[in-house]
């Protein structure tokens, strides 16, 4: 996963429940944030398998996603455009995304939705929230109060798998 740093963002950005008509900006910002901010960790070949070019069936598995319930999708926006998105899955109490676009990252955006997400955990009742970050996410959630479980593999697909950070943070 990628994310901003965790700067307050400016005036201007805002964040709300995505709808199936972001699933486009969010298809394009996953793609631009793996590819720029995860080539520092991973190899070509497991960024391509992440994150491939988009397509009508990435963008259908996100649509779906967005019209159900059974997670809570939310974008943060400047100026109209979305620039950043984020994904929790209440009922296994995993933080599933949290991708900023590279022009935006390190501004907040990150932190900002992560702290809506949480928001959200926490009225449902949830008391803790685990992940698994990407490599080179690592230090971000570490900074918001994401403690390190362990180092695992993340299935991409049949023949590739990518190294992850399991981590997680309880809540009051």
């Amino acid at each position: 996963m990628s994310a901003g740093a965790s700067t307050s963002p400016g005036a201007g950005v805002s964040t709300r429940r995505a709808t199936v008509v972001d699933a486009v900006a969010m298809v394009a910002i996953h793609f631009a944030a793996v590819h720029k901010l995860g080539a520092e960790s991973y190899p070509p070949a497991v960024l391509e398998a992440w994150s491939p070019p988009s397509g009508t069936r990435r963008l259908s598995s996100l649509s779906d996603a967005i019209a159900s319930d059974h997670e809570v999708l939310l974008v943060a926006e400047m100026e109209g455009t979305v620039v950043g998105w984020g994904a929790l899955h209440p009922a296994q109490g995993e933080l599933r995304a949290i991708y900023v676009h590279p022009s935006h990252a390190r501004r907040g955006m990150g932190a900002l939705l992560l702290r809506q997400l949480e928001g959200h955990a926490s009225n449902m009742g949830l008391k803790k929230l685990q992940l698994n970050a990407s490599m080179n996410a690592e230090p971000f959630y570490k900074s918001q109060g994401y403690e390190r479980v362990s180092i695992g593999l993340h299935k991409l697909n049949d023949e590739l798998s990518m190294t992850c950070v399991t981590m997680n943070k309880s809540f009051a």
